[in-house]
């Protein structure tokens, strides 16, 4: 064999040896980069090649580290906010990343007969129970600073003091005065009536027991009965007029804290937190319990009340479990015909009682 034929053989041998490159497999890879593939990883940097399990790509941060990245974590730098957070009422934050703020939260609600409507914190209104003449399909469009339920009809305080009111409008119960500024409004059985910016009260609707005659008086606070109305005046006397059947106009004298009206009766809050309650004594709403309150809200034939440690607590007719009030800390409560709801301090709606008619059925 010649020495130019050995020197062919030799490098033939070689090339064949395992590992050795070849022409085009200048890495030793063994692959003669043909599939871009010389970085021993044999996924052409599309798999795992740092062993850290995600195939090398590019993970979304998690800055606060609360398990939900940017962008579905609308503040990747606090780990209370996030896509399943709770909402936390009063807080002015977007916690759960909805988009709102303090959704779902609310601060006042009124109970009428068989139906509730509340105001939320973005001043919002929601209405449940009942809609038997549309006393729960509220306006959707605006904010509210006050509400009211009658039996069949409910009005509300828009953000700029005008009056708006929806359901049974039979006897003008529903047709506010136009042109007024109000801060309040109280909806009765068959009328309802505004406290006016400057203390000064009108009312409207069915005047068969002088629900319309106003007295002559400032007021700060205003509640309806069925067919008596009561205020508490700029120097906090309660005045009341309307239907005075059972009593329900003789009021205690003296100052007051605060004053409700049921339906033929009226209750107060004294000056040192003791409930008062006068006029029809059916199923014993004269039999107040020896606490101290917030504030009372009158029903049908039961009281619920707010202690001033924060429970809620209810006494009178209790047939559908309408005065068994939940253990909580409420802010306010309000009784209708046989169901109560009440506002958590959280900002959250309980009912309790019948829930026939939906009454118990409050926004979540």
């Amino acid at each position: 064999m010649n020495r130019i034929c050995l020197i062919v053989l030799l490098i033939g041998l070689f090339l064949a040896l395992p590992g050795c490159p070849g022409p085009d497999d200048d890495d030793a890879t063994g692959d003669d980069d043909t599939s871009g593939d010389d970085d021993t990883s044999g996924d052409d940097d599309s798999a795992d090649d740092d062993s850290t399990g995600d195939d090398d790509t590019t993970s979304p941060a998690d800055a606060d580290g609360d398990g939900y990245p940017a962008p579905a974590d609308c503040d990747d730098s606090d780990p209370t906010i996030h896509p399943d957070a709770p909402e936390v009422c009063g807080d002015g934050l977007d916690n759960d990343c909805e988009g709102g703020v303090d959704e779902g939260c609310y601060w006042t609600l009124d109970a009428g007969r068989d139906h509730t409507c509340a105001i939320a914190e973005d001043g919002s209104l929601a209405c449940w129970g009942r809609d038997a003449e549309g006393q729960i399909d509220c306006p959707q469009n605006g904010a509210f600073l006050a509400v009211s339920g009658g039996k069949l009809h409910s009005c509300a305080v828009r953000s700029d003091n005008s009056l708006v009111c929806w359901g049974e409008n039979a006897e003008g119960q529903s047709t506010p005065p136009p042109g007024n500024l109000f801060a309040d409004v109280a909806a009765g059985w068959f009328h309802s009536c505004g406290l006016r910016l400057d203390g000064s009260v009108s009312c409207w609707g069915t005047n068969d027991y002088g629900e319309l005659d106003v007295p002559n008086e400032t007021f700060v606070t205003l509640e309806a009965g069925h067919h008596t109305n009561c205020g508490l005046t700029v120097d906090d006397r309660i005045s009341c007029w309307g239907d005075g059947t059972y009593g329900q106009l003789d009021t205690p004298g003296g100052t007051v804290a605060q004053v409700t009206a049921g339906s033929y009766f009226a209750c107060a809050v004294h000056l040192d937190g003791s409930p008062e309650c006068w006029g029809f004594d059916g199923d014993q709403i004269m039999t107040e319990p020896p606490l101290v309150f917030q504030r009372l809200q009158g029903g049908i034939v039961h009281v619920c009340g707010v202690t001033t440690t924060g429970d809620a607590v209810c006494w009178g007719r209790n047939d559908s479990g309408q005065c068994a009030a939940p253990a909580g800390s409420f802010t306010h409560v309000s009784a209708g015909n046989d169901h109560s709801c009440g506002v958590l301090a959280d900002g959250s709606i309980t009912c309790w009682g019948n829930n026939l008619l939906g009454q118990l059925e409050a926004p979540q």
